[in-house]
């Protein structure tokens, strides 16, 4: 045997390993008491964004309400392995893995279909490359065949579909596809939808309030999240989508004040 193929040995053994230990950390996970499992749950969560899976496959299931293999991550693993050395990679094998997990394969497609399919997964990539392939494949899907690459991109990478979905391909190719700009970009999108939600209970249709209290009650939202701007009645219809209607408000001193209708 020359060293390649140990090394090989050694690499799928490896992975071997990886999902004996995997297996038993989910197990170990699900026998966690009430008292700490949210603990368990969101450092689960928090460890898979930031390891990909590099370490173990354990993935929580909010469906079934329990941890589990992400059988996907570790035939991804399996799939880099199998490309590389061609050992036991063809067609009936891979259809058969891929069948098993859920995926519908087509009877016609050959092995080298396949391969140009994993090829997104199996590239080692930074984050923003692999964002623009993903995108790219979006943008492709219509008349692309190659489904596969990028829903086994989403099961491996869920934040891609979360950034292309809540901020569209425009904005992520003008933020440059870079991780950090998408995160501000989402945390800032769901921001404004929080705003807007809080302004539409407190601007209700049918009510009438001063422009006063109108500016009074917008700068008290934004100071909430910490967003240095004034409040301006204007701002409701031309950022949020709060139509307005002039009137006179009658105070109860009597007096009448400018201030708006919300229609």
């Amino acid at each position: 045997m020359d060293i390649g193929e140990s090394n090989a040995d050694i690499y799928k053994e490896a992975i071997e390993r990886k999902l004996e230990r995997s297996e038993k950390l989910a197990v170990w996970k699900n026998s966690a008491s009430d008292e700490v499992k949210d603990d368990v749950i969101k450092e689960t969560f928090e460890m898979q964004n930031i390891k990909k899976y590099s370490e173990n496959y354990v993935r929580y299931d909010e469906k079934s309400d329990c941890f589990t293999v992400n059988r996907l991550a570790y035939l991804n693993e399996r799939f880099a392995y199998d490309v590389q050395h061609e050992n036991h990679l063809n067609s009936v094998v891979v259809k058969k893995q891929l069948k098993d997990s859920g995926f519908n394969v087509n009877k016609d497609e050959r092995i080298s279909d396949y391969k140009v399919q994993l090829k997104c997964i199996l590239t080692k990539e930074g984050f923003a490359n692999r964002m623009k392939r993903y995108c790219e494949l979006r943008q492709m899907k219509e008349k692309c065949r190659f489904y596969l690459a990028s829903d086994l991109m989403e099961r491996q990478y869920e934040d891609l579909r979360l950034y292309y979905d809540r901020l569209g391909f425009d904005k992520i190719k003008a933020l440059g596809y870079k991780e950090s700009s998408l995160k501000n970009e989402l945390e800032r999108h769901y921001r404004e939808n929080d705003i807007k939600r809080r302004f539409r209970e407190v601007f209700a249709v049918g009510h009438r309030m001063a422009t006063e209290d109108i500016k009074q009650i917008m700068g008290e939202v934004y100071a909430s999240y910490e967003i240095k701007k004034k409040g301006v009645a204007t701002q409701l219809e031309r950022e949020y989508g709060i139509k307005l209607k002039s009137t006179k408000i009658t105070m109860p001193d009597g007096f009448r004040k400018g201030g708006y209708e919300f229609i």
